[in-house]
């Protein structure tokens, strides 16, 4: 009996073992099995510029995509800009320099989204999430079986209307009067109308680099001057929206993930006199100081029942949305 038992146990370990081997195989196989790229039906030979697996992102080959959709390509080796074109249409991509990722972002016709992964440089060829060729228009779809991509894209329809695109080198840098804190620094791209000199006027954004928004809104000559938009974090989603003169806000609001905590007046990329919602979720209304340290007024609920009336103290960012505060008397 008890030769039976170690006999049965002998089977058992050769048998799992052989399992294990052969699942080890298996997986080993699906590891190293290429991706292979479908567009419109036609297989990419991607032998020297294999896609890869990136942070369970799949990571393709901007130009061979790129140029099997039809599209012209060109790069702005100075500021590590990437420019797609086909016919009508451009799309801005920002590459990354050195070891430095790329923007997760591209701005399509003027309009940013976000491709969920940045750009990345891999033996001086550029990769982009497979997520690009959705942002782009076209439909992708997985085939996690043979390791494939189906690409589906339709050329864009040409409605006669090109955005300019100007791309500030070394020698055009300058940085704007006013409290905005912002200018036309080395690699900024503006997008959006101009006047003869070339200067932003009308309706248009500048994009920091790495494809920030510094300013989206209008312009007169080259100055941010009516109703706009600045990103003040892209991964916190903070923006202040508001009315501006000659590179200066006036008054506006802030906002977190389009929820707003500021509305007033503002200084020199300080808060002045508004609204700033609290931790807690009561509302201070009055006059912060310059250092952003003090502030004079009331503290009042949603019911607006005044709490406090005096002066408050803060620490830390008032237009991050990330400070604490203390009553004083």
């Amino acid at each position: 009996m008890k030769m039976i038992s170690i006999a049965f146990g002998l089977t058992s370990v050769l048998l799992l073992a052989g399992c294990t081997a052969e699942s080890s195989t298996i997986l080993q196989k699906k590891v190293n099995t290429p991706i292979n790229i479908l567009i419109n039906g036609k297989k990419l030979d991607f032998s020297s510029y294999a896609p890869f697996r990136l942070n369970g992102e799949t990571m393709v080959p901007l130009r061979q995509i790129v140029t099997h959709l039809g599209m012209e390509i060109e790069y702005e080796d100075s500021t590590a800009h990437v420019l797609i074109r086909k016919g009508n249409k451009t799309i801005l991509l920002y590459a990354g320099k050195d070891m430095e990722e790329g923007s997760r972002y591209l701005v399509l016709d003027g309009k940013r989204k976000n491709m969920g992964a940045p750009v990345v440089v891999r033996k001086k060829t550029t990769y982009v999430p497979l997520s690009f060729v959705k942002e782009i228009g076209a439909t992708n779809q997985w085939v996690s079986q043979d390791q494939t991509v189906r690409i589906d894209f339709e050329s864009p329809q040409d409605d006669g209307h090109l955005e300019p695109i100007r791309i500030y080198v070394e020698h055009e840098t300058k940085k704007l009067p006013g409290t905005m804190g912002i200018g036309f620094f080395w690699g900024s791209v503006y997008i959006g109308e101009q006047n003869t000199e070339k200067e932003p006027n009308g309706h248009g954004t500048l994009f920091a680099q790495d494809m920030t928004i510094l300013y989206e809104g209008q312009w007169v000559n080259g100055l941010p001057h009516g109703e706009g938009v600045m990103e003040l974090s892209a991964e916190r989603g903070i923006t202040l929206e508001g009315r501006f003169e000659k590179a200066s806000i006036v008054t506006g609001i802030l906002k977190e993930h389009g929820k707003v905590f500021y509305e007033g007046t503002f200084g020199t990329q300080t808060l002045d006199t508004g609204k700033l919602r609290l931790p807690d979720g009561t509302t201070f209304k009055g006059r912060i100081s310059g250092d952003q340290l003090l502030g004079i007024g009331v503290i009042y609920t949603n019911e607006g029942n005044v709490l406090f009336d005096g002066k408050v103290e803060f620490e830390g960012l008032l237009a991050f949305n990330d400070f604490t505060f203390f009553k004083t008397e």
